[in-house]
């Protein structure tokens, strides 16, 4: 796998589903002010491989049990990348703690980037959060390009663009809520 150059401008990747996609705190399973428990880094890179493992298998069913119940994220995203799954899992660019507001409070995002089997270069936010059940994925087809659009304490919005800035900033900034 070789490794997008600094210079090159992402390759923009469309879903046949909106864009951006909003992921309210009613669809997480849980409360908006229960105490969530936080996820390690191990556990991130854990469920990581565990994705990873079922892609490259061909095991695309169970990649999306690793989300949560009520998300319809992976199977669209199956549908959209599923015939693209890479040979082999991705590099991870770094690992960062979600904020400890919102949607995604005490996750780990872990930043991922490969090329897919269409030859397409990703870079991929894979969210992993306790969604009140246990430890899940946002969405686990990590050759995706999903990146975080906007993040606020009650929304988050998604982008499949591969336009991840995660690492260069050190996180996730939470902006202001517009509706309040």
């Amino acid at each position: 796998m070789t490794s997008r150059p600094a210079a090159a401008a992402p390759h923009l990747r469309m879903a046949s589903w909106p864009v951006a996609v909003v992921l309210v705190l009613g669809l997480t399973g849980c409360s908006a002010f229960g105490v969530r428990p936080s996820v390690a880094t191990e556990d991130a890179r854990a469920l990581l491989t565990t994705a990873v493992g079922l892609a490259v298998s061909g095991e695309l069913d169970q990649l999306c049990e690793l989300a949560p119940e009520d998300a319809s994220t992976c199977r669209d995203s199956i549908v959209d990348f599923g015939h693209a799954v890479p040979g082999e899992g991705p590099r991870v660019a770094c690992v960062v703690a979600a904020p400890d507001v919102g949607p995604l409070r005490n996750g780990r995002v872990v930043v991922v980037e490969g090329i897919d089997a269409d030859g397409v270069e990703y870079v991929t936010e894979f969210v992993a959060y306790n969604d009140g059940t246990g430890e899940v994925v946002l969405d686990p087809v990590w050759w995706s390009g999903l990146t975080i659009g906007s993040y606020t304490e009650t929304a988050v919005t998604w982008r499949f663009d591969s336009s991840s800035t995660t690492c260069d900033r050190g996180g996730i900034e939470v902006e202001a809520d517009t509706d309040q």
